[in-house]
C-alpha cells in the first residue's frame, strides 16, 4: 500500500497509538512502537525515494559563485540586485556553520546590500564575515565597506577608526604595489565621501510598522481590544457583537491580535523571516537545517524554543514529499500546542473539552497565552 501523508494525519487519531506513547519509557521504545503501527498498517514508511537536502559547503560555495555572476551582469535596476541578494541567501543558508563558505557569503552579500541602500545590514553581515573568518587577504576591503556605511549613517568617529584598521590589514597582505595604492585610495575615500542621499525608491520601500495599544487605552475586559469599543449582544439578529463606545478617530487602532502561531511560504523562504516574517536583509540561518532564515539572533533563538527544534528535523522531509505549507503549518501548530500544554495526552483533553462545549468562544478565550 502507498504511503501518503494523509496517512501520516489519520494514525495521529488513533486514541490507542497516543496513549501507547504516552506510557512509553524512553525515546527508543516510542520510536519502535510507531514503527511496528507503521509496519502493521502500510508495511512501513517508503522513505528511500526521498532526499531531504542538507548543510553542504560545496553547495554554498556554488550559490556564492553564481551570485557573484549577478552581481557583475547587474545594472542599475533594483531587480537584478534582488536577484543576486536572493542567491546569497540561499549561499548562507546552506553553508555549515562558522564556516569558510558562511564567512566568503556573508561578505558578498553585504556588496548586494550595499548597492540596494541597506547601510545597517551591511555592516552587520560585515561583522558576522569578520567574526568566523574571513580570508585575511580580503579583510582590508571588507574593512574598507564597513568604514563607508558607517560614514553613510553619520557614524563618523566609528567609519575613520575602521578605516584606519583597514590600512593596518592592508599592510599585511602580498599586493602588488599598484593594486595595494588603489585600494588605499578608495579606503581613503570610504571617509571622504559626502553624506550619501538615499533614492526615492529606497525611501519607498515598506517598512515593518510595529503597532502597540498604550495601556491607557486597552480595554480592561476585553484582551487586546481599546477602550473605543464594547462587547454587545442582540440575540433577535446579529448574537455577539462589538459596538463603538465612543468618537473613533480616522486611523485610530481599535483591535490588536497577535497571531498563535505562523508560517512562511515555502517560496518565501530566503526572502522573509522564518519566525516573525519581516522582510530580510541581513538574515542568520538556522545551524542545521537550509529551510529557515531569521532576520535576527533574537527571533532565531525564539523560534528554536517554541518549535524549531523539532520542526527541523522533519520538515525537509516533508518538502521533499511534497507536503503543502498547510501541512507544514499543521506541525508547526501541533508542536508548538504540545510544548505549551506538556505533552500530546493533555492537549487532546483540552481539545476534546472544546468539541463538547456548546459555548466555543468561551475556551478559545481561555487558551490564549495571555
Amino acid at each position: 500500500m502507498a504511503f501518503l501523508p494523509q496517512h501520516l494525519c489519520s494514525l495521529l487519531k488513533l486514541d490507542d497509538l497516543v496513549e501507547a506513547l504516552d506510557d512509553a519509557r524512553g525515546y527508543d521504545q516510542r520510536v519502535r512502537l510507531v514503527l511496528k503501527t507503521l509496519q502493521a498498517n502500510f508495511g512501513g514508511i517508503p522513505l528511500d525515494h526521498v532526499h531531504s537536502e542538507a548543510k553542504s559547503a560545496e553547495t554554498s560555495e556554488n550559490l556564492r559563485r553564481r551570485a557573484d555572476r549577478l552581481m557583475l551582469g547587474a545594472g542599475c535596476r533594483d531587480e537584478e540586485w534582488f536577484a543576486a541578494l536572493d542567491m546569497y541567501q540561499r549561499s548562507v543558508a546552506r553553508a555549515p556553520p562558522k564556516s569558510p563558505e558562511l564567512a566568503r557569503a556573508y561578505g558578498k552579500r553585504s556588496t548586494a546590500l550595499l548597492r540596494l541602500n541597506k547601510p545597517q545590514d551591511c555592516v552587520k553581515d560585515i561583522d558576522l564575515a569578520l567574526g568566523i573568518g574571513y580570508p585575511e587577504h580580503l579583510r582590508a576591503n571588507l574593512l574598507r565597506r564597513k568604514a563607508k556605511q558607517l560614514k553613510k549613517m553619520g557614524r563618523r568617529e566609528e567609519a575613520d577608526a575602521v578605516a584606519e584598521e583597514a590600512r593596518l590589514w592592508l599592510e599585511k597582505v602580498q599586493l602588488t604595489d599598484r593594486k595595494k595604492r588603489r585600494l588605499e585610495q578608495r579606503i581613503d575615500e570610504a571617509t571622504r565621501d559626502p553624506d550619501y542621499e538615499t533614492p526615492e525608491s529606497h525611501k519607498r520601500q515598506l517598512q515593518r510598522m510595529d503597532l502597540a495599544l498604550d495601556d491607557g487605552e486597552r480595554h480592561p475586559q476585553l484582551d487586546n481590544c481599546s477602550t473605543a469599543v464594547d462587547l454587545d449582544y442582540d440575540a433577535a439578529s446579529r448574537g455577539r457583537h462589538l459596538v463603538a463606545s465612543r468618537t473613533i478617530r480616522p486611523g485610530e487602532l481599535l483591535i490588536l491580535e497577535p497571531a498563535y502561531a505562523s508560517c512562511l511560504a515555502t517560496k518565501r523562504i530566503y526572502s522573509h523571516c522564518s519566525h516573525c516574517l519581516a522582510r530580510l536583509w541581513h538574515s542568520v540561518p538556522c545551524d542545521s537545517c537550509v529551510s529557515a532564515l531569521y532576520c535576527s539572533d533574537e527571533c532565531k533563538t525564539r523560534a528554536w524554543l517554541e518549535y524549531h527544534d523539532y520542526e527541523c528535523q522533519v520538515r525537509a522531509y516533508l518538502l521533499a514529499m511534497s507536503m503543502n505549507d498547510t501541512m507544514i503549518f499543521a506541525l508547526k501548530l501541533t508542536i508548538k500546542a504540545v510544548k505549551e500544554f506538556g505533552g500530546v495526552i493533555k492537549l487532546r483533553r483540552e481539545t476534546k473539552d472544546i468539541a463538547k462545549c456548546d459555548d466555543n468562544c468561551y475556551f478559545f478565550h481561555i487558551l490564549k497565552p495571555n
